[in-house]
């Protein structure tokens, strides 16, 4: 449940809400990789900075119908919840940023 829930949804959301404010266009989808690609494409971000976050992808395409407790054994919880903060308060001053030019 937390790598879907707490850590994939967070992380997908953040990027999506980056990619909209900036009026970058992205293909509609869960896949983490190509929405930090179009990141970092634009400029926005290097994706090996946050290359634990791409990982996310596996709970919503590849693991949403297994059961979430023995795949979420695997995970560094304090690792990726740090990585996920970091990402949200970064898209949080980009959309920030971008009100604030638009004033």
């Amino acid at each position: 449940m937390f790598g879907f829930h707490a850590a994939q949804q967070a992380v997908e959301k953040a990027a999506k809400a980056i990619l909209t404010v900036l009026k970058i266009t992205f293909e509609r989808t869960h896949d983490l990789e190509p929405l930090f690609d179009a990141l970092e494409e634009n400029g926005c971000i290097d994706a090996e900075v946050f290359t634990i976050l791409i990982d996310m992808t596996d709970f919503a395409v590849r693991y949403r119908y297994q059961a979430f407790d023995e795949i979420d054994a695997g995970l560094d919880r304090d690792a990726v919840t740090t990585e996920v903060r970091r990402f949200v308060d970064f898209a949080r001053k980009i959309i920030a940023d971008t009100a604030g030019m638009e004033e």
